[in-house]
Order: structure tokens, then sequence, then C-alpha cells
């Protein structure tokens, strides 16, 4: 994905500042800005080192650490629809403080932190959990790396019509099969292994949960 330049964009700069540095708060401002402000996922590149290294000193900005990193790190987890780390006050201040002069009005620190909470609120939008999980009294054993879950219920339970009680992620949902799943409603068979399809709220994203009960000895 190629990085645009719109000259009207920087009509307000200190033309004494490099072009390079333009076209790096170019990317932040034209490519992630706008396209998170529509909920576009990010499909572009990560900043170079020498990107990164550019951005950190540009303009004569007198301390611009972390910039660099920051922004990476929302690229990356729009990309790849993860959360990402809010940044402090402090370090919003000193954005804007060291950076911004350049601009008329470019609060660039507080459009920084209105990027992570873009990017965090689509993350959530996909998330596709179990986050609990319990059949009669037994609580199951959520593996979410592997997204399984084990359960062991009671010596002679049968285990071919069992409803199990669970919580997902917001606004998920969950089938089994063809058939959704209603906590505390709908019963299974766990003769075999069941697998859980959860849809996260954005519609799109699903994940397959591995549900295994066992019976106690």
């Amino acid at each position: 994905m190629a990085y645009t330049y719109n000259d009207t964009t920087f009509e307000s700069i200190d033309k004494s500042c490099p072009v390079a540095a333009q076209v790096q708060l170019g990317q932040i401002i034209d490519t992630i800005y706008s396209n998170l402000k529509s909920k576009t996922k990010y499909s572009g590149d990560l900043l170079t080192d020498a990107q990164a290294s550019s951005l950190d000193k540009m303009c004569g900005a007198s301390d611009s650490t972390n910039v660099a990193s920051i922004i990476n790190s929302i690229l990356d987890a729009s990309k790849n629809e993860k959360t990402v780390n809010k940044i402090s006050g402090t370090l919003i201040s000193q954005i804007n403080n060291d950076i911004c002069p350049m601009f008329k009005n470019c609060a660039l620190g507080t459009k920084i932190a209105e990027m992570i909470d873009i990017v965090n609120d689509m993350a959530d939008q996909s998330e596709a959990e179990i986050l609990t999980y319990v059949i009669g009294e037994s609580e199951g054993t959520i593996d979410g790396e592997n997204a399984a879950i084990g359960v062991e219920v009671p010596n002679g339970t049968d285990v071919t019509a069992l409803i199990a009680t669970f919580t997902l992620s917001e606004d998920a949902s969950a089938k089994v099969g063809s058939t959704a799943q209603v906590s505390g409603t709908t019963a299974n068979d766990f003769t075999n292994a069941v697998t859980y399809t959860i849809t996260a709220e954005d519609g799109t994203t699903t994940k397959d949960w591995t549900v295994t009960v066992t019976v106690a000895e």
C-alpha cells in the first residue's frame, strides 16, 4: 500500500522542515488517522527502522522519544486486530509541545491518543473469546491460547444432553454446527469433543473452540 502525500494537508508546515519528515507525518495523518476514522483496518507496512529514526528526529524536535514505536504499535494493532497500550498524558503533551510547533493547531499527540482509542475499539469488536464456561456445578478450564476448554463432570453424568452456561466477548455469538447456542438453554451431546464457533461483534471474525467433557471416575 503506497503512502500518499497531500500538499494541502501540509500547507501550514514550516517549510524548513525536511521533506522526509513531512512525508513521515503524512503517513501518520493521512494513512493512519483518516483510515482509522473510517474504521478501516490498516493494510500497509510498518515504519522501517530508518523511517522510525527519521520520525524520532524530525524537524529538530527536542524529544520525540517513543513516537515511532507508538506509531508502529498502532499500525500493527490495527493490522492484526490487537489492542495497543494507552499513552500517558505526559507523552501526549510532550509530542504536542515538541513536534506540533511545525503545524498550525496540530495537536498530534491528541490525535495519536484518539487513534489508539479507535484501534482498541476495532480490536474489541473482533474478539471471539469464550470467557467463562460451566456445566452444572462443574467449571471449565479455559485454555485461551489453544481455544480449548475441558470440563470434568461428576461420575454417572449422562453427557448426551448437557446444557452449558457461558459468557462470550461483548456482543459475540456462538454456534455448534448450524445451531445457535444460548447460554443456559441449548443442550449438546458431549460424547465426543464439541466445537463451538464464536463470531465476534464485527460479524466476520470467527474462532473455533473445542470443548471436551470427561466424567469423573
